[in-house]
């Protein structure tokens, strides 16, 4: 996505019931399974990092949902901008009124960030059905909700953030020659997420 088609998504998004979930897809750049699975003991709030450590899966034997590790079994954190923990907040803050309202019948046992009304794991293709809803009328077809991570590394690498930052922020190993680059310092990881920070102010719709 264009800058102008990212503002437009979030203006579209604005009263979406899955608006913080595409948000912090947006600019974290997590894997659809890996939002679907997070839960809130991997969100660190003194040092705004999100472990990624496991996701959502789906045994189509069984036709049952799990939750397993990452892709290729690797855990990485990613340090997000500020913006990105304030939708966390919020998101906090609206399940514990759902939990509220649900009262004893509110079941959440994998301690999910994102769930449906009583607390179960949202299914991936509503959760993609929705996307292609609102980039369709956008007249954005040809998105899918995995561009979001394609937007955010994209938006990283413009923005100067170095190579090997983007890449260890993914869990990805095949962004070209990235390999080559060293060990990335925690100093990066911090200057990555005020970047984007202050990319998130640039695109989000003015009031």
């Amino acid at each position: 996505m264009e800058d102008k088609e990212i503002t437009r998504f979030i203006e579209e998004i604005q009263d979406h019931r899955y608006r913080l979930l595409y948000l912090v897809t947006l600019f974290s750049g997590m894997r659809e399974g890996e939002i679907l699975g997070l839960s809130w003991d991997c969100i660190d709030w003194k040092h705004n990092t999100i472990k990624i450590k496991q996701q959502l899966l789906r045994d189509r034997e069984k036709k049952i949902y799990t939750i397993g590790p990452p892709k290729r079994g690797k855990i990485r954190e990613v340090r997000v901008a500020a913006e990105v923990m304030s939708w966390l907040a919020e998101q906090k803050n609206e399940q514990s009124k759902l939990k509220a309202m649900a009262g004893k019948a509110w079941n959440n046992p994998w301690n999910l960030v994102f769930t449906r009304e009583f607390g179960a794991h949202l299914v991936p293709c509503t959760v993609y059905s929705n996307f292609k809803r609102i980039v369709c009328k956008l007249d954005m077809d040809d998105q899918r909700i995995h561009d979001l991570r394609h937007a955010y590394a994209t938006n990283c690498l413009a923005n100067g953030d170095d190579a090997e930052t983007v890449r260890k922020n993914l869990g990805h190993y095949s962004i070209i020659m990235l390999d080559r680059y060293g060990h990335r310092k925690s100093s990066m990881a911090i200057a990555s997420a005020a970047r984007m920070n202050n990319y998130i102010q640039n695109v989000l719709p003015k009031a």
